[in-house]
């Protein structure tokens, strides 16, 4: 590992804020001489120039003054582009495979502790928190654990942090954690069921269900039926060996949330016949869901209206759609859904409306610094109408 940090040199960019993280513009081998000599941590922010995530932390969390006061006092903080330089050899050594992602290491370039993905400030908070611990850091967790450790700690703060980097082994760790509980009733346990054991054939789930009023009055209905629902949701495409049948749903959500079965199954379907490709039923379901329960989410309906523009040519269905596309707009008016709706006037060839639309959302996107090239191409196709 020290030869990998004295042949490792790479420009690292930097990002200077009165608040938030101050990233070291220091090369490689001076960050880890730096980080000897104050006796601190390194911390990467491995990136990529085209991952949105890594541009909303970069936008959002590291410019946050809190989040900079923790990592500028605890760690010798840098930023790698993993796909320029040396970095490709970083993401080799430090298993780097989704972005962004964020290494914690010692001195002497030892992987110490991983995250991954977009975090709110709190939680990116609480990364570090855990990368300054040696009771809470990866690398020594999986290594106690492979040793044959299984002390109560050890597996709850594991299952935490395989959690947290999207390793499926928590699961298994927070079985193991709660098969060391004799009271599952404590808040503190409940609580730990409640994020990490989401199996909906496995103990802990069930035990939710048949303790179901206990945890919605600690933790709220809403937030008990999503964690069901998406425990049902994973049950029900991962399968049990056989088959997947519709029937099955019906009788799952029958089973766990009678009063909204009709309209999970039919959102179920929605998603089903989405990733089966089957677009003529995708279509037909939607317009089904649509009629009988409609939606208050404006990214919902666009993205209905938006894949009826692309998918249907039946006009009184265009028309629908549309209806959805401008009831979008009306509860959130941005370039997305004025630019479905300019795109479905266009379709439904009312050449005034779709011109105003696109024009609308020409300017939207240019207001707020997005891409107007393709709806600047409808409108030169709606001027030829």
């Amino acid at each position: 590992m020290k030869n990998i940090l004295l042949l490792v040199f790479m420009s690292v960019a930097t990002m200077l804020s009165a608040d938030g993280i101050d990233f070291s513009q220091s090369e490689w081998q001076d960050i880890f001489v730096q980080a000897k000599q104050e006796n601190k941590i390194v911390f990467v922010d491995a990136y990529t120039s085209w991952c949105g995530p890594c541009k909303k932390m970069s936008r959002e969390v590291f410019t946050n003054g809190q989040v900079g006061d923790f990592y500028n006092a605890n760690f010798i903080n840098v930023k790698v582009n993993m796909e320029r330089g040396n970095g490709p050899k970083l993401a080799a050594t430090y298993a780097v495979y989704a972005y962004p992602t964020y290494l914690f290491l010692s001195p002497d370039g030892e992987l110490l502790h991983k995250g991954l993905g977009y975090l709110q400030a709190p939680d990116f908070i609480r990364l570090g928190q855990a990368a300054v611990d040696p009771k809470r850091q990866s690398a020594k967790l999986a290594a106690r654990f492979a040793a044959g450790e299984r002390e109560p700690d050890l597996l709850r703060n594991y299952a935490t942090v395989s959690y947290d980097n999207n390793d499926r082994k928590y699961v298994m760790l927070a079985a193991k954690y709660l098969e060391t509980q004799k009271d599952w009733s404590t808040y503190e346990n409940m609580e730990f069921l409640m994020k990490y054991a989401d199996n909906f054939d496995d103990q802990p789930m069930q035990y939710l269900l048949t303790n179901r009023e206990t945890f919605n009055t600690n933790f709220g209905k809403e937030t008990v039926d999503k964690h069901i629902k998406k425990s049902i949701v994973k049950k029900l495409y991962a399968g049990s060996g056989k088959p997947l049948t519709l029937e099955d749903v019906d009788k799952t959500y029958q089973q766990t949330f009678p009063d909204e079965a009709d309209q999970l199954s039919l959102e179920f379907r929605i998603s089903y016949y989405d990733r089966a490709q089957d677009l003529n039923k995708y279509t037909q379901t939607v317009e089904q869901y649509m009629d009988k329960y409609g939606s208050g989410d404006w990214e919902v309906l666009n993205q209905y209206a938006w894949a009826f523009y692309e998918l249907v040519d039946d006009r009184s269905k265009l028309e629908k759609a549309l209806s959805w596309a401008l009831l979008s707009v009306g509860m959130d008016s941005n370039f997305y859904n004025i630019d479905t709706v300019a795109a479905l006037y266009y379709k439904l060839g009312n050449q005034h409306d779709a011109r105003e639309y696109a024009k609308k959302a020409i300017k939207h996107a240019q207001d707020t610094g997005q891409d107007p090239g393709p709806t600047i191409d409808l409108l030169y196709k709606i001027n030829q109408m």
